[in-house]
């Protein structure tokens, strides 16, 4: 889980779309996902 593996749509070749935007806080994100991934579902 990290920026090689989890992309914007903005940074995917060919989109139209402009999100998550210039001021998406990727490390939280990340942080978050990360601590998410680890509890039991």
């Amino acid at each position: 889980m990290d920026r090689e593996h989890i992309i914007g749509h903005v940074e995917v070749e060919g989109t139209d779309h402009t999100d998550p935007g210039p001021h998406w806080d990727w490390d939280r994100y990340l942080r978050m996902v990360r601590e998410a991934s680890k509890k039991p579902a």
